[in-house]
């Protein structure tokens, strides 16, 4: 996953997840301008989380104009499953 802000900003993130999922930090939002989550208002930008797994293929992804909706923890939680070991396939 990738997301917006510093280092500690992300290692948060990562504990959020509860599923020992990397989270890289993007302070200056290149991968999130390259993924469409583009600055709307001078330093405001689209929100989003994109899940990429470990081929590289986006199995979820969210935008949203609104910051407090860029994590949905619940749809988010079923991807993370999803990826893991013996989960079926969606």
């Amino acid at each position: 996953m990738i997301g917006p802000g510093r280092a500690d900003e992300a290692a948060a993130l990562a504990r959020g997840t509860g599923a020992g999922v990397r989270v890289w930090a993007d302070p200056a939002g290149r991968n999130l301008d390259a993924l469409g989550c583009t600055r709307v208002l001078g330093p405001l930008r689209r929100s989003g989380t994109v899940l990429v797994d470990r081929e590289g293929v986006v199995r979820f992804a969210v935008q949203t104009p609104n910051p407090n909706g860029a994590l949905p923890w619940p749809a988010l939680r079923r991807a993370l499953a999803a990826l893991r070991p013996g989960a079926s396939p969606a």
